[in-house]
């Protein structure tokens, strides 16, 4: 019996066919590896900036640990008390000698901090009362309290203020007399003065060798009640409106460490704040940040024409609405329109009142 094998003929594979099949998965290979690589790298590039990320992290909150850290509104409840042995004499000032009722938010606490011989940040809006926070304790402490200001119209307007008030204090600039000069080097060292808070700029603390030997005196003899750093974010290069002099400011507090100081700022990150508090030599302090929400303000931008803005500003200048302020981007179209309607032209001046509302244009 014949047996016939019915596979088809396959030609024979050769040796050089079998290797090159293999040179080809070893290709395919090598790119998935490479793909797997390339993945790897990536992840590994990842977790590197990660990792470096969490350090600078780690060493912030040590940073902060060591600097005494920042207290934040909740452990400022501590701080809101009228329990304190200075409370009745507060509270005494800021009726009668300020005419006020009532603190505002974190005002109480700031004062009782500084009045507790502590060290503190401050960061409140504008217009929130930051001034108070020293004034009223300046008020209750024997001796003075030293401020630092940047701009002497600052001052000038804060002595004002004072001085309605019945509150003795003064500045020192490079305006001042020779003798009003003396004055206050005396008073500084007077025991039964009534002198209570001493204006200066940072320049003039950098230059004046004669006023730090005073303020040297003043301290000895337990005169310097506390100081204040107004615009505290001056001190800080990272900071918007930066001072050289602000950084020589550190003396204060290595001449002086018993002496509290208060610094206090409407714009400042924590980065500058730290910096700020290194710049200060300012070795723990309390940090206190006020909300900046403003309840009473509404913002509302409006794209509109004219004849239609117009009709707007009728209605708002006939408005419930006590304060209303109209900012307009283009000074010349406006005039135009103005002088159409009104036949007259808006003043060069960049701001004009209207009724109730006040236009500012540029």
């Amino acid at each position: 019996m014949e047996v016939r094998d019915n596979r088809p003929d396959y030609p024979p594979i050769s040796l050089s066919a079998m290797l090159e099949e293999e040179l080809v998965s070893i290709d395919e290979e090598l790119q998935v590896l490479e793909i797997q690589i390339e993945e790897l790298l990536e992840r590994q590039q990842e977790l590197i900036n990660k990792k470096t990320v969490l350090k600078r992290k780690i060493k912030q909150f040590s940073d902060d640990s060591e600097a005494g850290g920042s207290q934040t509104n909740d452990s400022a409840k501590s701080w809101d008390k009228q329990d304190f042995p200075w409370s009745e004499n507060v509270t005494a000032a800021l009726q009668k000698t300020f005419r006020l009722q009532k603190f505002r938010s974190l005002q109480l606490e700031t004062i009782n901090v500084t009045m507790a011989g502590k060290d503190i940040f401050l960061v409140m809006p504008t217009g929130g009362g930051k001034s108070l926070c020293y004034q009223l304790p300046a008020v209750c402490s024997d001796g003075f309290t030293l401020v630092i200001c940047p701009l002497i119209s600052l001052m000038e307007d804060q002595l004002m203020v004072l001085q309605q008030l019945g509150i003795s204090a003064s500045s020192l600039n490079a305006s001042s007399s020779k003798e009003h000069v003396k004055w206050v080097h005396a008073e500084m060292l007077d025991k039964n003065s009534n002198l209570k808070l001493i204006y200066m700029t940072p320049e003039k603390i950098a230059k004046s060798k004669m006023f730090m030997s005073k303020l040297e005196k003043a301290y000895q003899a337990g005169r310097l009640a506390r100081i204040a750093v107004d615009e505290v974010h001056c001190c800080s290069q990272w900071g918007h409106d930066f001072r050289p002099d602000y950084k020589s400011l550190g003396i204060l507090k290595r001449q002086f460490p018993k002496a509290p100081l208060i610094g206090l700022t409407a714009t400042a990150t924590s980065h500058v704040l730290k910096d700020a508090q290194k710049i200060l030599c300012v070795q723990k302090c309390i940090t206190f940040t006020a909300s900046f929400n403003r309840p009473n303000l509404f913002y509302e931008a409006l794209c509109i024409g004219f004849k239609a803005y117009c009709h707007d500003f009728h209605e708002l200048s006939n408005s419930h609405f006590q304060k209303t302020v109209l900012y307009i981007t283009v000074l010349t179209s406006l005039q135009r329109g103005w002088t159409v309607e009104h036949g007259k032209r808006l003043g060069e001046d960049s701001n004009r009142n209207e009724g109730n509302a006040k236009i500012c244009y540029t």
